[in-house]
């Protein structure tokens, strides 16, 4: 019922597969790869709570990296490639019948030595979750474990020296349980999956790509049901858990159009896959026999426990099909790609998802009754981008749509429903306007509303998605309440200004008592002012935490993580500046000039590495390096308007300069940009309140 995490016919497979990867490279005529410098490991594993050898036992090697990862944990080249699988042979290998295990020759660095066998509680479950799903194989940081060392078994390996390492295991909880249909009979073959909740407490399967929780494949691929339909989870750290069952109905009826919306997604929008990795798996069954997540059951697990009423019952009736068609909201015209995604009655969780056919149109079958949203991501028309490996084929021609959603009611087989999307409005650049200050702010405030209201439509895009969609989503959600606050503090100087104004004109008049009732109005929008400033200096500080969560969770991959890493400074530049604005000091302009600083250095990274990004990307770096001047600038007592204003020009810059290659990070820089104007806005509020007191204004 539960099944190894590699058996072994797979595990000699697999080394055969990457055993010949050198030899290929070399047949290709390409440089062989330099074999590292190497010292050997002797270890033991053994269970604590038995006191036994831990036989036959999988045991690897973690690669723990400095904070900052170096470039060449980043293989991008087929060569690269054979050179690490070549390594990774080196750093796995399997205990004897005592416990015992040997690794002769292993490249010098620190690692986490991890031990794996059915049934057992591996110590690196014990992370939490959260902390668990930003480590991905590979990828480890010193950082990132930090706060876990009391739980893990680290060895650094030296030149020609030998280390010997004590692994230690402990007998895990376990969840088992019986799927049945409603009829009685058992459901055979059915995927269960693990669900276990986070500090965040939301319940999330590990990623398949997570370290943690792998005493046990069942823990993350899912454990499919034998002939009487039970299943079996083992190897489980005490927690608050639940269990999924998955029944792939019109799994391989829609293998193809998944596989063209992937295709087309990876060729022409890279950056939305992270949207785009749910699939229709079908009808699934919570714990408690329930439809949707938020309804679940879930059941507390002890050390060693074992919960063996994890049943779950799968209805047969009372359930439909659903029909769509996606089309052109303006001509009509079916769309030959989209994501139509089945969403719970409010659209905050995805239920099902499929990619439309080359008419538009998806069903989705078994679709119990009652309310649902359906939601459309990712739809775009690729009738211009030609065939595949045809000289013509460019799939930056793919027309892209705006998301779409349409709340439908299920209460019997429902077909004909239409699903309209629009293309996307361009984002509204921030920027000053002919006038006034007060019309300068009203206008920057409309856009910025304008900006949120792109940003909600990406949360609603990304709402329910994978471990990169979660990051997007964050950084999204940010972006969204960011240029909120924004307009409405831009909209509180607007009103300052404007009675500044009006006293002016009153003054210029003879007018005391406007002059009164101008002077007692400015002060109350002023407070107005400060009230709006407190609540977007929120809103900027949770701005540069999921900015820097996207930035992290990309790090593997020097374009993304660039652009995201630009995003994060920006925001935290403009965050500090904001608070500088509103608090004084020039600490916070010296803080947003260092952060300008590593802006540069991004910008500059993203120019080198694509040419065709080249010269938009050196005018984002020129721009950020006029922002650092003029920041540095302030803390030496220069403008701070000068400042803010180059701070949003940057972050504008930045927003714009991958055009529709990364909308997500664009959202982050219109935020920080946002930021940026409210500052330059309260600026000028605190400036007409100072002229209203030196110009005496303050007589009845």
């Amino acid at each position: 019922m539960s099944r190894t995490l590699l058996t072994t016919p797979a595990l000699t497979g697999l080394l055969a597969m990457l055993s010949l990867l050198p030899v290929a490279t070399a047949q290709r005529g390409r440089a062989p790869v330099t074999p590292p410098v190497t010292g050997s490991l002797f270890g033991y594993v053994g269970y604590s709570d038995t006191k036994t050898p831990a036989r036959l036992a999988q045991v690897m090697l973690i690669k723990v990296y400095p904070v900052e990862l170096p470039t060449d944990v980043r293989p991008a080249q087929p060569q690269a490639i054979a050179g690490v699988a070549a390594a990774a042979l080196t750093t796995f290998t399997q205990t004897g019948l005592d416990g015992h295990f040997q690794m002769p020759a292993v490249a010098i660095g620190k690692y986490i030595v991890l031990a794996q066998q059915n049934g057992a509680l591996n110590p690196i479950a014990r992370i939490d979750l959260d902390a668990l799903n930003k480590i991905k194989t590979g990828h480890l940081t010193e950082d990132q474990i930090k706060d876990h060392l009391a739980d893990l078994t680290v060895v650094t390996i030296e030149e020609g020296k030998t280390v010997t390492a004590s692994v230690t295991l402990t007998h895990g909880a376990s969840i088992s349980g019986t799927l049945s249909y409603a009829d009685g009979s058992p459901a055979v073959g059915v995927q269960v999956h693990l669900l276990a909740k986070s500090s965040s407490g939301i319940f999330q399967e590990p990623d398949i790509m997570t370290l943690g929780m792998a005493s046990t494949s069942t823990t993350l691929g899912g454990s499919a049901t034998d002939e009487a339909g039970r299943f079996h989870i083992t190897g489980l750290p005490p927690g608050t858990y639940a269990v999924r069952a998955d029944l792939p109905l019109g799994l391989l009826k829609n293998l193809g159009t998944s596989f063209k919306g992937i295709l087309a997604l990876g060729m022409s929008s890279p950056d939305s896959l992270g949207s785009a990795t749910k699939y229709d798996s079908g009808l699934s069954v919570y714990s408690g026999n329930v439809l949707f997540r938020k309804d679940l059951k879930p059941f507390e697990l002890g050390d060693g426990a074992s919960f063996t009423g994890a049943n779950i019952t799968i209805p047969l009736n009372g359930m439909y099909s659903v029909q769509a068609q996606v089309k052109d909201a303006a001509t009509g015209k079916p769309l030959d790609m989209a994501q139509v995604q089945l969403m719970d009655a409010d659209g905050n969780e995805i239920l099902r998802a499929q990619f439309v056919d080359d008419n538009g149109n998806c069903i989705f079958e078994y679709v119990p009754a009652g309310q649902y949203t359906l939601s459309v991501v990712n739809a775009m028309d690729l009738s211009g981008v030609g065939k595949m490996l045809d000289k013509n084929y460019d799939p930056k021609k793919a027309v892209h749509y705006s998301a779409a959603s349409l709340k439908v009611r299920v209460s019997d087989n429902t077909e004909g429903i239409v699903l309209q999307v629009s293309k996307p409005a361009p984002a509204q650049v921030p920027q000053a306007v002919a006038g006034d200050a007060a019309t300068a702010d009203m206008a920057a405030a409309a856009e910025d509303t304008r900006n949120a209201g792109i940003a909600s439509g990406y949360v609603a895009q990304l709402a329910g998605a994978g471990d990169v969609g979660a990051t997007r989503l964050a950084a999204s959600r940010a972006a969204m309440t960011t240029d909120t606050a924004a307009a409405a503090a831009e909209t509180a100087a607007a009103a300052v200004e404007s009675d500044a104004s009006q006293a002016t004109a009153a003054l210029a008049a003879g007018d005391r008592a406007s002059v009164n009732n101008a002077r007692d109005k400015a002060a109350s929008d002023y407070s107005a002012l400060l009230v709006a400033d407190d609540r977007l200096a929120k809103a900027a500080t949770d701005l540069v935490t999921a900015a820097k969560g996207n930035a992290a969770i990309n790090a593997s991959r020097p374009g993304s993580a660039a652009i995201n890493g630009l995003g994060a400074q920006d925001s935290s530049a403009a965050a500090n500046l904001l608070s500088a604005a509103t608090k004084g000091g020039t600490a916070g302009y010296s803080a947003a000039a260092a952060n300008e600083a590593t802006a540069i250095n991004d910008a500059n990274t993203i120019a080198g590495l694509d040419s065709t990004r080249t010269p938009t990307f050196q005018a984002a770096a020129k721009a950020e390096a006029e922002a650092q001047s003029c920041a540095t600038a302030a803390a030496a007592g220069g403008s701070a308007s000068a400042a803010a204003a180059a701070l949003a020009a940057a972050a504008t810059a930045a927003a714009t300069a991958d055009g529709d290659g990364n909308p997500f990070a664009g959202a982050v820089e219109f935020g920080a940009a946002a930021v940026a104007n409210a500052a330059s806005a309260t600026l000028s509020a605190q400036h007409v309140m100072d002229q209203l007191k030196n110009a005496q204004m303050v007589q009845h």
